[in-house]
């Protein structure tokens, strides 16, 4: 069949709707088997709509939702993705995705990017300030937007004494409450800064010496540090102890610093004794980290002596220890040649292979016991023994030095850490916070 038109002379290109080729299938079809229109079927086009299966564009709503987000922080990655707050309505073949994303208003963040395909906002902000705008979600040419806001700030610094200092601020390093343990500090002039999350002076703190505002009423702190095995105990006052047999500084189980002392059981730590370490009269306040290990060999060992004082045989000054039946502290004072009547704390004062902070104090007339800060005795105590002449026994029982030989020998078997007596000064007359640093040593 031919149309009848000179092949060179026409171009033409036809459309047919639905209702046309319903009804003109016969011309249709002449038009497809002319062989003028095959030799020029690339003029040709024809669209056939598929009935009820075309989309409205229209009908589709995009929706993006508000939403408060988290803070930045200068030099730290961010991440976050407005994907979760898109909802695309009117299109059922929308599967959560195909939605673009752009910065509609506003600017991001200095150092942040928004992802134009998944919606996400990466990157490390490089500067602090705040930040609002506007994102737009596009889907099918239908487009959500919402306002957002930003704040970026610079990173805080950590305390070494604990808490957090912003960015700028500055803080007095050193003072009575920046530092846990007794009185005060020496270097009251250090500022601590902090800038982008670095401290001015890290380190500082550690190097700060905690003094003593009571240091001159002090007659012997003894801080027990040195090397394993060591038999020197530094004393940095007048009073200088003298390690005993099976004495020595242990590195392993320390409670402060680099060690403690170790006591086997054998003998105490001894120095010649004055009046302001063996009082007769007046204030005082002895206290000592405590690691009771065991007792001493013997049938007759009763107790663990922590500091006794006095000449031997003599000049019994007083006791202070751990009763061995029930852990107790216990405290008895001299009368010449034989000990007086003891009293003792409540029980489980002192238990095995731990730590514990005792003190015994004496203010006025009244004689305190305490275990970690809690006062587990405190009673009427008109003597104190004899004179004040002799010496000072810290872990031993006052003049015995046979060990295990000597059934009576009472000498302490563990370790003491930070061993101090103040004279003239009742330090605790109640419950306290034990201490959680060494203490001061000037």
């Amino acid at each position: 069949m031919s149309l009848g038109l000179p092949s060179s002379t026409y171009t033409v290109k036809v459309a047919y709707c639905y209702s046309f080729i319903m009804y003109n299938k016969l011309l249709l079809a002449a038009l497809l088997s002319a062989t003028s229109v095959t030799s020029f079927a690339a003029d040709y086009f024809v669209v056939v709509p598929v009935k009820n299966k075309s989309v409205s564009v229209s009908a589709i709503e995009v929706v993006l939702a508000q939403a408060p987000l988290p803070g930045a922080a200068v030099g730290s990655p961010y991440s976050y993705n407005f994907n979760q707050h898109v909802q695309v309505t009117g299109d059922a073949t929308y599967s959560g995705y195909g939605v673009k994303w752009s910065l509609k208003a506003g600017s991001l963040p200095q150092g942040l990017l928004l992802n134009s395909s998944t919606g996400a906002l990466t990157g490390t902000p490089t500067a602090a300030g705040e930040s609002s705008f506007s994102v737009a979600a596009t889907y099918k040419t239908k487009v959500g937007t919402s306002t957002y806001q930003i704040s970026a700030t610079n990173p805080s610094c950590t305390l070494p004494w604990g808490g957090t200092l912003s960015d700028g601020a500055s803080i007095q390093a050193f003072s009575a409450s920046t530092i846990a343990a007794p009185g005060t500090c020496a270097s009251l002039a250090v500022t601590e800064q902090c800038t982008l999350g670095v401290l001015s002076h890290p380190s500082a703190v550690q190097t700060c010496s905690a003094t003593d505002p009571n240091f001159g009423n002090v007659a012997y702190v003894l801080a027990m540090d040195g090397a394993q095995g060591s038999t020197t105990i530094v004393d940095p006052r007048p009073a200088a102890f003298t390690a005993g047999t099976g004495v020595s500084l242990d590195t392993t189980t320390p409670k402060f610093g680099s060690a403690s002392a170790k006591f086997t059981g054998i003998a105490g730590a001894t120095t010649t004794a004055t009046s302001a370490v063996t009082p007769s009269t007046g204030d005082f306040t002895f206290e000592t980290w405590v690691y009771l290990s065991g007792w001493a060999q013997g049938s007759n060992v009763n107790n663990g002596v922590l500091v006794s004082a006095g000449v031997p045989g003599s000049n019994l000054t007083w006791q202070f220890g751990i009763k061995r039946s029930t852990n107790a502290l216990y405290f008895v004072p001299g009368s010449g040649a034989a000990w007086g009547t003891a009293v003792y704390s409540s029980n489980n004062a002192v238990p095995l292979t731990t730590w514990t902070h005792v003190a015994l104090v004496r203010t006025g007339t009244t004689l305190k016991m305490f275990a970690n800060g809690t006062q587990v005795y405190s009673g009427t105590q008109a003597s104190f023994g004899g004179s004040s002449a002799g010496s000072v026994y810290v872990g031993g029982y006052l003049g015995c030095v046979g060990g295990p030989a000597a059934n009576w020998c009472d000498n302490f078997v563990g370790n003491l850490d930070d061993v101090r007596w103040t004279s003239g000064l009742a330090r605790y007359t109640s419950n306290f916070t034990k201490p959680v640093e060494a203490l001061p040593v000037q």
